[in-house]
């Protein structure tokens, strides 16, 4: 994780697409049941609240996070977006971590 989208076709063409994709990378099926169903889950909700996928500023992006997991919780998937929240933070953490480990070394 991370799982970036690709869109296509981009608004930047000129072209308003009428359908949404949502392309699953094949790093999900190495993943456990419940990160797998949590992270699709995940997806969907952004395409349900319809937020934009290019263009967003830092704040705006975490919103739509916190709204998109608020909305796989509604839909009953509690456990599955508390575990992939959980290990969302682990890794923020852990690179944040590393970076400054990167940083006290090269210096």
């Amino acid at each position: 994780m991370p799982f970036w989208p690709t869109i296509y076709p981009s608004k930047k063409e000129g072209i308003q697409p009428y359908a949404k994709v949502l392309y699953l990378s094949p790093i999900l099926e190495k993943r456990a049941w419940s990160a797998v169903v949590g992270v699709v889950a995940h997806e969907l909700a952004h395409i349900v609240l319809r937020h934009p996928v290019e263009g967003v500023d830092p704040k705006t992006y975490n919103d739509n996070e916190k709204a998109a997991w608020l909305k796989v919780e509604e839909w009953g998937f509690v456990a599955q977006s508390r575990r992939c929240q959980a290990i969302h933070k682990w890794r923020e953490s852990y690179d944040k971590y590393r970076i400054q480990k990167l940083k006290d070394n090269s210096g």
